[in-house]
């Protein structure tokens, strides 16, 4: 998926390389493999830790519990 964020970085879909900016994409994009998503995120790589943090600031846990929280799912 890396690669595939270079790809639209370098098209113009995504505006800039920020951790916001790339977050707000993948989180608000219909259709991202969402196993893909979180394979990206969860890399440990220090460049993307960045972005981790800012696609569950993207995210509300609003009024959810624990376990409601960890099964949340984003309504289109």
């Amino acid at each position: 998926m890396a690669q595939g964020i270079q790809y639209l970085l370098s098209k113009g879909c995504i505006r800039n390389n920020s951790p916001q900016e790339i977050a707000g994409f993948i989180h608000t994009t219909p259709g991202l493999n969402k196993t893909m998503i979180g394979e990206y995120l969860g890399e440990g790589d220090e460049d993307i830790i960045p972005i981790m943090h800012a696609y569950v600031d993207y995210m509300d846990f609003t009024g959810l519990g624990f376990l409601p929280a960890l099964r949340y799912v984003r309504k289109p």
